[in-house]
């Protein structure tokens, strides 16, 4: 690598320096700018312990109201426990699809109500188109 005894000396010296100078010298004053400040790590932190503990609000209000009686009382202290568990992500993710069963128990409820008045509207007019052709049929008495 090195030809010399004289190259590794100077190269020694020159590390050696490098060293010296670094821990002597005040650091950049643009080092500090990709550092995240301490006040931010700390309010990142409390809306994180905050969103986690509304989330976990959330499930342990939807378990209380939707949870079969076997999983109330006593057992429900379990659950919590459980809930507490849970990675932050999977309870951002529960408590998402506690809401949206909340808001819309059926889910998709619409969907069906519109199939089901639709065969509803299809049945009448097959009634409908049943009675006319029968009226065709009797001819002028079928309007007496």
């Amino acid at each position: 690598m090195f030809r010399g005894r004289k190259e590794r000396e100077t190269m020694g010296r020159c590390l050696t320096i490098a060293v010296a100078l670094s821990m002597v010298l005040p650091p950049s004053a643009l080092a500090g700018e990709h550092l995240v400040d301490r006040a931010e790590i700390a309010a990142r932190l409390r809306a994180a312990n905050a969103e986690r503990a509304v989330n976990q609000r959330k499930l342990e209000e939807f378990l209380s109201l939707h949870a079969p009686g076997a999983v109330r009382g006593a057992n429900l202290q379990r659950v919590s426990a459980g809930l507490a568990a849970l990675s932050d992500d999977e309870m951002r993710d529960l408590a998402q699809r506690a809401e949206a069963l909340q808001a819309d128990p059926v889910a998709g409820g619409v969907g069906k109500a519109l199939l089901i008045v639709g065969i509803v509207v299809a049945v009448l007019l097959v009634l409908w188109a049943l009675a006319v052709k029968s009226c065709k049929e009797q001819g002028p008495k079928c309007f007496e």
